[in-house]
């Protein structure tokens, strides 16, 4: 598991974007 501060912005808005 990659820890938060390791996810690039890109991928980040990506996860975020599935989350909800």
């Amino acid at each position: 598991v990659l820890s938060w501060e390791e996810i690039p912005a890109d991928k980040r808005a990506q996860i975020m974007h599935e989350k909800q």
